[in-house]
C-alpha cells in the first residue's frame, strides 16, 4: 500500500479566465475586401454575399472576393447601405446621395433614374434610412433633418422636410411603408396607423423595430432603447454606455444593437441580454446566411464570420489550450484537465484555475475523473495523485506514475502504469506482483480481473496472468486508447477499427463503413445505456442504439459543422450540452445542434456557370441545342455556395440515358471528350454537408448533330458501293491471296460501313476523360503506368498495357509490335521488320511480333 507521503491540504485556487466566446474568422483587405471599413452586408438571390465599404463593393461566393468600383457602374465608391427589394434587386445608398440598383439576375448595376432630384436637398446631409413601397415610391430621410422626401415612381418630387420648432416626434408608419422619421404634429395625420413618441432631441441615430409578428416594438433614439407593447405602452428603457450605430431584428424573439467600440448586443423583447459579440469592435451589421452562419461588419476591422453560433469557446489566458480529459460531478460541475499540468473548473460561463502543481511539470497531462460510488473527485498529474472534496484538495501521494484513471464511475477507481493500482479510503493499493512491459492506455474492471487497453490490443489480466484477447478475435488486436463499461458491455476506442463493442461473447465494430467520421478514435463516453459518444481525429460522433445492438443511428460533428479543429480528445454531456475537449481548447455544442446535422441544406444555390465547346466559351446556352458533329469536346463548369465548407462540397453528375451510375467529385468542372452525335441531358446535384444528396438537380441540354456521312441516305450509297467493290474484288480472283490479307480488307470495309465511334473511359490525375479510341496513335508501357499517345496529347494513366488492351472496345484495330508497344493499325504510315512509323515517330518491332506485321496491309 502506498500511504500518503504528504498530509497537506491545498485550498482551491480561483483565477478566472476570460468568458465564453464565439469562434470568429476575420476577413480584411488581405483576403480580398475592398476596405476594412465595412458598413453593411446582404445575401442576394444567387447566394453571393455583398459588403458595402468606403472603397466600393465586394462580393463573396465562399471561394473568392471580387471588388467593384465606379468603373463597374456604382455611383460612388463610398457605399453605405443595402435595401433589398421584393423583386430581388438591391437598392444601394452612397455618400454622395446617389442611389443605384444591383440586379442579381442580370449581374449588373444601374443608377436610380431620378438621382438628380436629390440635389433639391440643401446642405451636406447623408441618408439615414430608405424605404420603397409597392408602387416603387422611394421614401428617404436624412441625418440631421426632420421629415422626409418622396421620389415618386413617375418622377414627382414630394418634399416633407419640416422645421424643428415646437415638440418633435419620432413616428413610424406601421403598414405603409413601415418607415420611421422625425416630425412635428403638422406632418402626418394618420395616427391610427402609426407608432409615435415625443422626443426631446435627435442626433446620430433613430429607428423603430417591429418583430416578425408585429407584437413587439423597439424604438431607439441616440443611446436609449425604448421597449413597447402592442398598445404602444412603454415597458422599459435601456440606456447604452456606447453610442448606438444601428439596430435591427435578429429573429422573431430578439433584436440586435450595433455599438461604437462596444460590439453587438442581442436582446430579447423584454430587454434581457442574450449575447454580446465582438465587445471591442464598432459593429455596423449582422447577417445570418443560408447555412445559419453569422457575418458581422465593422468600421475598423473588416468582417467577422461565425460558422456555427451555437458552438461556444471557453479559452484560458496565456496558456496552451490542449485539453487531455473532462469530468463532471453529481452537481453538474465540469472539471477540465490540461496537457500543461493544470486543472480548471467551469464556474458559470468562465473557467477558473482549480489546481496547479507546486512546480513546473513539463508535458504532464492532468487526468481527472469523478467517481459517483464514493462521491470522489480524483485527478492525477505525475507524480501527484490528489483528491478533492468540498473545494478542498488533498494530496494522496506524490510518488505515482500512471498513464490513466479508469472511467467506470460506479467502481473503485483504478490507476494503470507499469502496474495496476486501486484507490480506496484515501489509500492506494497495488494489485499486481510484477510490472507490465507493454504500454497501457486505459484500464477497466472485468470478471475475475481487469481489461487493459494496449498498443497491441485488448488484454485480460486475471490472477496475475495476462491473456491476449486478440488471438481469439482479430478485432481485439487493434491499438485501444480507451475503455468504457456500461452494464455488461465494453466500448473500446481503437486506432484503425473505429468503435469496438464487446458484449459478452459478441464482438463487432462500428466504423466509417457504418457512418463513423473516422476509424481513428481517441475516447468513448457512454452517458446512458443506448447513447454513446466517440471522439475521433475527424470530430466526434453520437450513436443511438435501439433495443438491440444491431440497429443504430449515427450523427457526426466536425470542423465543417463549426468546430475549430477535427482533433477531439474527450467528451462530457451535461443536461442538453455536449462539452468537447480539443487540442484548441474547450467548446460547448447544444445536443439539438448535432441532431440537426442530418438535415439537408436545400438552398445551396447550385448553378452551371460556364460551358466550353472545343475550348471556346459558349455565352448563350441555347446554342448547345444545335452543335455540329465536330463540336463534341465539352467542359461544364458548376459551383454551389457553402461558406461553411466551400472547398469540400461534394458533387455528383451524369448524362441521363447514357450513364446509369452517378460520378462523384469535389471538382468544379467535368469534361467530356469526343461525344458521339446525339441528344444529352447533363444532371448535377450537391450534398449539403450531411449524409443525403440534395434532390434538387440542375440540368443542361446538349444536342450534337450527325455528319452528313452518317445519315440514312449516305449509308445507302456507301452500302451499295461497298457491295459492288466486294463483288468486283472476288470476281477477279482475290481469293488466291493470303487469308490474313482478306481479313484485313474485310476489317477495313466493315469499319467504313459501320462508322460508329468507340469510347473508353480513362482517369488521369483524378480527372475522368471519355476518350475516342479512333484518336489513339499508339500506347507505350511504363511499368505500372501506361502512356496513351493521341493526335492531340499524351495521357498518363495508372494501368498495365496488357489489362488495358483487353478493355479496348475495338481490339481488332490494334496490334502488338513490341512487349512495350501497341499500335493502332490505321495510324501506321510505314512498316518494316525493324520498326513502324506513326506520326513521324519510330516504334520498334521486336522479333517475337514480326509475324503480326504480315497480317496488315497499308
Amino acid at each position: 500500500m502506498l500511504r500518503k507521503n504528504l498530509v497537506i491540504g491545498f485550498l482551491f485556487i480561483c483565477i478566472v479566465s476570460q468568458a465564453q466566446d464565439y469562434i470568429y474568422k476575420n476577413f480584411n483587405t488581405s483576403d480580398g475586401l475592398s476596405s476594412s471599413e465595412v458598413y453593411d452586408v446582404t445575401q442576394d438571390n444567387n447566394g453571393f454575399l455583398w459588403f458595402a465599404t468606403d472603397r466600393g463593393l465586394t462580393s463573396y461566393d465562399g471561394y473568392t472576393f471580387k471588388k467593384y468600383t465606379t468603373k463597374d457602374g456604382i455611383t460612388d465608391p463610398v457605399v453605405f447601405n443595402f435595401y433589398e427589394q421584393n423583386d430581388g434587386t438591391i437598392l444601394c445608398s452612397t455618400y454622395n446621395k446617389k442611389l443605384f440598383f444591383y440586379d442579381p439576375d442580370k449581374r449588373e448595376f444601374s443608377p436610380y433614374t431620378y438621382n438628380s432630384l436629390l440635389n433639391n436637398i440643401p446642405g451636406n446631409y447623408t441618408f439615414n434610412s430608405i424605404k420603397v413601397n409597392d408602387q416603387c415610391d422611394v421614401f428617404i430621410n436624412f441625418k440631421g433633418l426632420a421629415g422626409y422626401v418622396i421620389l415618386h415612381e413617375n418622377g414627382y418630387f414630394e418634399n416633407k422636410i419640416t422645421d424643428t420648432q415646437g415638440p418633435m416626434f419620432l413616428k413610424t408608419e406601421i403598414e405603409y411603408p413601415n418607415y420611421t422619421y422625425i416630425t412635428n404634429k403638422s406632418v402626418g395625420d394618420n395616427e391610427l396607423n402609426a407608432h409615435t413618441i415625443e422626443i426631446s432631441n435627435y442626433g446620430w441615430y433613430y429607428d423603430t423595430i417591429y418583430n416578425s409578428n408585429k407584437d413587439q416594438i423597439v424604438t431607439i433614439v441616440n443611446n436609449k432603447i425604448y421597449l413597447f407593447n402592442t398598445l404602444h405602452e412603454l415597458k422599459q428603457v435601456l440606456v447604452s454606455e456606447q453610442n448606438i450605430l444601428i439596430a435591427g431584428e435578429y429573429d422573431e424573439n430578439h433584436f440586435w444593437v450595433g455599438l461604437e467600440q462596444g460590439g453587438l448586443k442581442i436582446y430579447d423583447y423584454n430587454g434581457k441580454l442574450s449575447s454580446h459579440l465582438l465587445p471591442k469592435e464598432s459593429v455596423t451589421k449582422i447577417l445570418k446566411d443560408h447555412e445559419g452562419g453569422l457575418w458581422l461588419t465593422t468600421i475598423d476591422s473588416g468582417v467577422f464570420y461565425i460558422k456555427n453560433p451555437t458552438v461556444k469557446n471557453y479559452p484560458i489566458t496565456n496558456k496552451n489550450q490542449n485539453i487531455h480529459s473532462l469530468t463532471a460531478n453529481n452537481k453538474g460541475e465540469l472539471y477540465v484537465g490540461y496537457n500543461h499540468g493544470e486543472l480548471y473548473k467551469k464556474r458559470n460561463n468562465n473557467l477558473s484555475l482549480f489546481w496547479k502543481p507546486p512546480y513546473d511539470l513539463l508535458h504532464n497531462k492532468v487526468r481527472v475523473q469523478y467517481y459517483k460510488r464514493d462521491s470522489t473527485l480524483l485527478f492525477q498529474s505525475t507524480p501527484f495523485l490528489l483528491k478533492s472534496s468540498a473545494e478542498k484538495i488533498d494530496v494522496i501521494t506524490n510518488n505515482m506514475r500512471t498513464n490513466a484513471l479508469s472511467d467506470n464511475v460506479n467502481y473503485p477507481p483504478l490507476m494503470i502504469g507499469k502496474q495496476i493500482f486501486e484507490y480506496e479510503k484515501d489509500s492506494v493499493f497495488c494489485r499486481t506482483k510484477e510490472g507490465f512491459k507493454k504500454k497501457i492506455f486505459d484500464i477497466s474492471h472485468a470478471d475475475d480481473g481487469y481489461y487493459l487497453a494496449t498498443l497491441s490490443g485488448l488484454f485480460h489480466h486475471k490472477k496475475d496472468s495476462l491473456y491476449d484477447l486478440g488471438k481469439k478475435n482479430p478485432l481485439l488486436s487493434y491499438r485501444i486508447d480507451d475503455i468504457d463499461k456500461k452494464g455488461d458491455r465494453y466500448y473500446l476506442a481503437t486506432m484503425g477499427a473505429g468503435l469496438i463493442i464487446k458484449d459478452k461473447d459478441t464482438v463487432f465494430t462500428i466504423s466509417t463503413e457504418n457512418g463513423l467520421t473516422s476509424n481513428s478514435t481517441t475516447q468513448v463516453y457512454v452517458p446512458r445505456e443506448r447513447e454513446v459518444y466517440v471522439a475521433t481525429n475527424n470530430g466526434f460522433n453520437r450513436i443511438l442504439f435501439n433495443n438491440d445492438l444491431k440497429n443504430y443511428s449515427i450523427s457526426g460533428f466536425s470542423y465543417k459543422d463549426g468546430l475549430p479543429t477535427n482533433e477531439v480528445n474527450d467528451i462530457e454531456l451535461l443536461k442538453d450540452t455536449i462539452w468537447v475537449a480539443t487540442k484548441d481548447g474547450l467548446y460547448s455544442v447544444p445536443k439539438k445542434t448535432i441532431e440537426r446535422t442530418n438535415q439537408i441544406t436545400n438552398r445551396d444555390w447550385l448553378r452551371i456557370n460556364s460551358v466550353m465547346v472545343n475550348n471556346v466559351e459558349m455565352h448563350d446556352f441555347d446554342t448547345l441545342h444545335r452543335l455540329s458533329y465536330n463540336q463534341n469536346t465539352i467542359a461544364i463548369g458548376y459551383s454551389a455556395i457553402s461558406f461553411k465548407n466551400a472547398n469540400n462540397i461534394m458533387y455528383r453528375y451524369r448524362l441521363l440515358d447514357k450513364e446509369k451510375q452517378w460520378n462523384s467529385t469535389k471538382n468544379k468542372e467535368v469534361r467530356y471528350i469526343d461525344l458521339n452525335p446525339g441528344t444529352y441531358t447533363f444532371e448535377i446535384q450537391t450534398k449539403g454537408g450531411n449524409k443525403t444528396w440534395n434532390s434538387e438537380s440542375r440540368y443542361l441540354q446538349i444536342s450534337i448533330q450527325k455528319p452528313f456521312w452518317k445519315v440514312w441516305w449516305f449509308y445507302s450509297l456507301v452500302s451499295l458501293g461497298t457491295i459492288l467493290i466486294i463483288y468486283s474484288f472476288f470476281r477477279f480472283n482475290v481469293l488466291q491471296y493470303n487469308k490474313d490479307i482478306i481479313r484485313e480488307f474485310l476489317r477495313l470495309t466493315l469499319k467504313k460501313i459501320k462508322g460508329e465511334k468507340h469510347i473508353i473511359n480513362i482517369k488521369e490525375s483524378g480527372v475522368e476523360v471519355r476518350l475516342d479510341t479512333s484518336t489513339i496513335l499508339f500506347m507505350k508501357s511504363a511499368g505500372n503506368y501506361l502512356e496513351i499517345y493521341t493526335q492531340e496529347k499524351m495521357y498518363l494513366i495508372r494501368e498495365k498495357i496488357g489489362s488495358f488492351e483487353k478493355k479496348m472496345p475495338d481490339p481488332l484495330e490494334y496490334i502488338r509490335v513490341h512487349r512495350s508497344y501497341v499500335v493502332r493499325i490505321d495510324k501506321i504510315d510505314q512498316k518494316n521488320h525493324k520498326y513502324v512509323m506513326i506520326d513521324d515517330q519510330k516504334i520498334p518491332v521486336s522479333n517475337k511480333y514480326k509475324e503480326n506485321l504480315d497480317k496488315i496491309i497499308l
